[in-house]
């Protein structure tokens, strides 16, 4: 948690495992000296889709990017 403070990033991506998708989000919230905080750029993805290379993968990397994608917007 205090390297991702020093480091202040845009975007955190969260990944998750059977649901809770929005819980690991909310860790994040008191901190709102984070631009990724302060922008509402918290993401949760599948972290099946993230972390099992395969075929599937390709759908991870998309939906990554289109996380990405949705915060330089």
């Amino acid at each position: 948690m205090e390297s991702v403070l020093l480091k202040d990033p845009q975007v955190i991506i969260i990944p998750h495992h059977s649901g809770g998708e929005g819980a690991h989000t909310e860790i994040w919230k008191p901190w709102k000296q984070i631009t990724a905080v302060k922008n509402k750029h918290l993401f949760t993805l599948s972290g099946d889709l993230l972390h099992r290379f395969g075929p599937r993968a390709i759908q991870g990397l998309e939906k990554l990017c289109g996380s990405i994608d949705s915060a330089r917007q």
